[in-house]
C-alpha cells in the first residue's frame, strides 16, 4: 500500500492507494474509548504491514484494507475510487524526515553520526587515500603479523566505549587515537598481554 503526501491543492493530506476500496466506518474500542477507522476493500488481501504513527492519527498493521486510529476530532477519512484520503480542515502535520532532520539541526539537537558505531567526532577520517586503499594497506601479505594485535585493539576499544575498560587502568592513549601509526601498533603490541587481561577480565565481569 502506497501513502504519499498531497498538499498540490490545499492543506496538506495523506492518500493511500488501495485497490478495491468499499467503504468507511467508524467504531468505537469498548475497552479504551478510541476511535478506529476502518477502510474495507475487495480481494485479492492488501494492507499495511506495520503501523505508522503520525500526530494526528496512527495508521495500523492489517492484512486486508485499513485501520485508522483517530487522535484528532476533526479528522475524515473519506475514498474516491482506489485513493483513500485522510485530511482535517487546517491540514495534516506531515512533516517529511528531512525536514525533522532540518528542525533537529536548527536547534543544535544531536544528529546521526556520519559514519554510525564508530567513536569520536573525527573518527571517520580516513585519510587522503581513502578508506578502500587504507583497507588494502593492512590486509596486505607484510601487514598481515599485526593484525592479530589490531583486532584486540579494536575488541578494547568497544569494551572501552561501553565502559568496561579505563584507559587510566591501561595508561594508554591507544583509546583515543582516530588513525594507527607505526608507533601506535610497536606500543599495541607492547601492550598487547596487558590488553588480553583486562578484555578477558571484563568479559567474565560482565558475563558479554
Amino acid at each position: 500500500m502506497k501513502l504519499q503526501r498531497d498538499d498540490s491543492s490545499g492543506p496538506a493530506v495523506l492518500t493511500a492507494a488501495l485497490a478495491g476500496a468499499s467503504g468507511v466506518y467508524w467504531i468505537t474500542d469498548p475497552a479504551v474509548g478510541d476511535k478506529i477507522g476502518v477502510v474495507t476493500a475487495l480481494g485479492p488481501p492488501k494492507g499495511l504491514p506495520t503501523k505508522r504513527d503520525f500526530v494526528q492519527f496512527s495508521l495500523l498493521q492489517s492484512a486486508q484494507g485499513l485501520g485508522v486510529e483517530s487522535h484528532a476530532d476533526d479528522l475524515a477519512v473519506a475514498y474516491s475510487g482506489d485513493i483513500v484520503t485522510l485530511s482535517t480542515p487546517k491540514g495534516l502535520s506531515l512533516s517529511p524526515a528531512n525536514a525533522r532532520m532540518a528542525s533537529a539541526s536548527a536547534i543544535d539537537a544531536p544528529l546521526p553520526a556520519a559514519q554510525p558505531g564508530l567513536f569520536g567526532a573525527d573518527w571517520a577520517a580516513t585519510g587522503a587515500s581513502g578508506y578502500l586503499a587504507r583497507y588494502d594497506a593492512l590486509m596486505a601479505p607484510e601487514n598481515s603479523n599485526v593484525l592479530g594485535t589490531i583486532e584486540i585493539v579494536c575488541v578494547a576499544r568497544v569494551l572501552f566505549a561501553l565502559g568496561y575498560i579505563s584507559s587510566e587502568a591501561l595508561s594508554t592513549a591507544l583509546f583515543t587515537h582516530t588513525a594507527y601509526t607505526g608507533e601506535s601498533l610497536l606500543e599495541a603490541e607492547t601492550m598487547k598481554d596487558k590488553l588480553l587481561s583486562s578484555i578477558n577480565k571484563a568479559i567474565a565481569e560482565t558475563q558479554l
